[in-house]
C-alpha cells in the first residue's frame, strides 16, 4: 500500500512541476519582478525580463521558450541568445548535461558568426561605394 501511495504521489509531483510554467504565463506577478536593461526594442525587452522571472524561478524551458519568442520579436535582441545558453545550463548545483553545453555554445556561435558576417558585409559595401572607411 504505502508503495502505491509513494507512487500517485510522485506521478503527482511530476505532472505538477511540468505545469508550473503554464500556470506562471497567466499570473507572473506571483512570481515576483524581474528587470535586467537591454538594448532590445521594447516589446523584446518585457519578454526577455519574462525569461529571466522564469530562469530565476527554475522553470528552465519555459524561459528558452519565452527568450526564442525574444528573437523573434526583435531580431537583434543578441542577448536573448545568451539568455537561451543560460536556460540550458538547468540547476546550476549540479554540472549540466553535455547535450545541452553544446546546444548552448552552437546558439551563441551561431549569432557571433552572424553578427561578423554582417559586419564583413557593411565594411565590403562601404569599401565599393567608394568612402574609403571602415
Amino acid at each position: 500500500m504505502a508503495k502505491v501511495s509513494f507512487a500517485i504521489a510522485a506521478v503527482a509531483a511530476a505532472g505538477l512541476s511540468v505545469a508550473q510554467p503554464a500556470f506562471a504565463q497567466s499570473d507572473d506577478q506571483k512570481l515576483g519582478t524581474v528587470h535586467f536593461e537591454t538594448s532590445c526594442k521594447p516589446e523584446a525587452q518585457r519578454l526577455f525580463d519574462r525569461g529571466m522571472l522564469y530562469q530565476h524561478s527554475f522553470w528552465y524551458r519555459a524561459s528558452q521558450q519565452v527568450f526564442a519568442d525574444v528573437l523573434k520579436t526583435d531580431p537583434e535582441c543578441g542577448i536573448a541568445d545568451w539568455g537561451i545558453a543560460l536556460s540550458l545550463l538547468w540547476n546550476p548545483h549540479v554540472p549540466p548535461p553535455a547535450k545541452n553545453l553544446a546546444e548552448g555554445a552552437a546558439a551563441l556561435a551561431c549569432r557571433l558568426l552572424d553578427r561578423v558576417d554582417r559586419l564583413q558585409r557593411g565594411i565590403v559595401a562601404r569599401r565599393e561605394g567608394g568612402s574609403g572607411s571602415t
